[in-house]
């Protein structure tokens, strides 16, 4: 029987990649899904937009995404939506980078709202919330097809929460900030 290979993730330069082809009872012959995880450190870029002098995210995973469509793979890229402090202007380039890579790279999008994890640097925090008009432009993506929409279900879930909170243990929620 074919043996089955998955590495859980090798680190380099501040990249973690995982690579995985899932396959019940060792069969590679009836399996068409391949799952690949990247996950960065962004301290050794220079920030999200291109740059001529050094390294950039959105350069990264541009670049990713044109190696993957040239060896024939379909690609789903998940988002995570309204970090603390996360301005308009940040969720509008955002959007306009979920639409560019749709449109040049075949990438199907994931999105989902940010929920603040215990233990991570973000633990008491606030998320941020979309506008109307953002919600309009990702109700939009998800009827063109860009993107699914987990992050209504995922808003609403983390607006439930705070209200919860707020309402039964006004103590912890005063911690967030």
């Amino acid at each position: 029987a074919p043996e089955k290979r998955s590495t859980r993730g090798e680190k380099s330069g501040g990249w973690r990649v995982g690579f995985a082809r899932p396959s019940p009872a060792g069969r590679f012959d009836i399996m068409t899904r391949w799952k690949l995880t990247i996950e960065y450190d962004g301290a050794a870029f220079c920030g999200w937009q291109k740059q001529s002098h050094s390294p950039s995210i959105q350069q990264t995973i541009e670049e990713a995404l044109d190696i993957a469509n040239r060896h024939g793979f379909f690609v789903n890229l998940d988002f995570i939506f309204g970090y603390p402090g996360e301005t308009a202007d940040e969720r509008t380039e955002t959007l306009a980078f979920i639409e560019s890579v749709h449109r040049r790279f075949r990438v199907r999008v994931q999105l989902h709202h940010f929920f603040p994890v215990s233990g991570s640097r973000y633990a008491f925090r606030f998320p941020s919330y979309m506008s109307p008009v953002e919600k309009e432009t990702l109700l939009q993506f998800k009827r063109n097809g860009i993107l699914t929409n987990q992050w209504q279900a995922n808003e609403a879930e983390t607006l439930h929460f705070f209200q919860w909170l707020k309402t039964r243990h006004p103590a912890h929620y005063s911690k967030y900030t």
